[in-house]
């Protein structure tokens, strides 16, 4: 059963609970109760008035110095500590000698709320070492390399020490030219009886059809597109439908199609029939990206603005620990910032059918390849069971297989 109280009863309560809480006993250490303070009103409330005074007689404190607001600690006369309002001494901290400047040095201190100015002094002699020069020069390569699309990079630098020698070793193993790029290139596709301006649109044509389809399968559907007549304006007039039964089955020909009707009309509006002569100009044209763009440049214009990377050239010299990088365009900046600019021009037909025949992306021949004691791949252990084993010794360089040409 519940006991009922009434508010009376507690607000009494509560009355009796403040003035026991403020009749409490409070320390007096450093204090001096006034003297005109009433000694009946004493006996229940603490005195209104207090003056906190220190060693030498002073008012000290917080607040005015009589009492209202929080007490600051005070100095026991007795002992000499500091105590606190609660009576507690407080360790005091040792005091530090603050250094003053000296007088020639005053006129020379700083505003804190004022910035700092920046004073330039003429130095005598050179303002530069070499190692600063060097630091500040840019690396610039024709293609984009540290310097490329307006943004300054780190400068790359070969992840092998041995690539030179490496590199020898591929044009060794590279003398017979008989891999899947070396015959079905788009180099070897242009028909050489056309003028100028269709040759190009034949280079374009090949690389185009390329990505992400075999050198052979590429080879064939040109070729159907040469007896239906490969030029763009004649490309302008065919139906995307038809040029998807020509081009098949190159990889993902629906989409390829498209890309080759409007490359065409855009060639025939604003290049007169020819193919765009920058690489920027090429990137500009549908489904043509770096790789594309700079192979064209050196196969069609006879420029070498940059190199041409794709799978092979990306998987090879990662393997080979000449870049470290995760797709064929990072490679492509790498390479750029430090292969020297004379290797460039035979360097993606040189790789590519070094990666086809020899540094396949399955079962490569690490067994035949001149740089298994350089490559870091073929040196690791755990890679060995992915490696080419023969059957039997036969040639260096066989022709290439349906697998090699990948």
């Amino acid at each position: 059963m519940r006991s009922w109280v009434s508010k009376a009863t507690v607000a009494a309560t509560l009355r009796n609970m403040a003035a026991r809480r403020r009749a409490r006993p409070r320390p007096t250490i450093g204090y001096e109760e006034d003297s005109a303070q009433d000694d009946t009103k004493s006996k229940f409330f603490p005195p209104t008035t207090r003056t906190l005074r220190s060693k030498a007689g002073t008012p000290v404190g917080g607040g005015d110095g009589n009492g209202r607001g929080p007490p600051a600690p005070v100095d026991d006369v007795a002992t000499g500590a500091t105590v606190g309002v609660l009576g507690r001494r407080i360790k005091k901290e040792p005091a530090v000698k603050s250094e003053s400047p000296p007088a020639d040095d005053a006129e020379q201190t700083e505003d804190p709320a004022q910035p700092r100015k920046r004073i330039k002094v003429k130095v005598d002699g050179p303002t530069s070492t070499p190692t600063s020069q060097a630091k500040a020069k840019k690396a610039k390569a024709p293609g984009g390399g540290a310097a490329a699309n307006g943004k300054e990079r780190k400068v790359a630098q070969p992840g092998n020490d041995h690539w030179r020698e490496m590199l020898e070793n591929i044009r060794a193993m590279r003398t017979e030219r008989n891999a899947a790029v070396d015959i079905h290139g788009c180099e070897v596709l242009s028909d050489p009886a056309a003028d100028e301006p269709t040759r190009r649109f034949h280079t374009l044509v090949a690389l185009l059809l390329s990505s992400q389809t075999k050198d052979e399968v590429t080879s064939a559907a040109v070729s159907r597109l040469k007896v239906h007549g490969l030029t763009v304006d004649n490309i302008v007039a065919t139906s995307e439908a038809e040029l998807g039964k020509l081009i098949h089955p190159v990889g993902f020909w629906r989409r390829k199609s498209e890309y080759l009707a409007k490359s065409a009309r855009i060639l025939q509006n604003q290049y007169g029939g020819d193919i765009p002569n920058t690489a920027e100009g090429l990137m500009s044209l549908p489904g043509v990206g770096p790789k594309m763009a700079y192979i064209a440049m050196n196969v069609a214009w006879g420029q070498v603005t940059g190199l041409g990377v794709d799978t092979h050239v990306h998987r090879t010299t990662n393997r080979m620990g000449w870049v470290k990088t995760k797709d064929p365009e990072g490679t492509r900046l790498a390479l750029q910032d430090w292969l020297p600019y004379e290797h460039w021009q035979e360097f993606n037909v040189l790789v590519v059918g070094f990666g086809q025949q020899l540094c396949r992306p399955i079962a490569p021949k690490c067994s035949e390849c001149l740089n298994r004691h350089l490559c870091p791949w073929a040196r690791n252990s755990s890679n060995r069971s992915k490696m080419f084993k023969p059957k039997a010794e036969g040639a260096l360089h066989a022709a290439p297989s349906k697998q090699d040409s990948e």
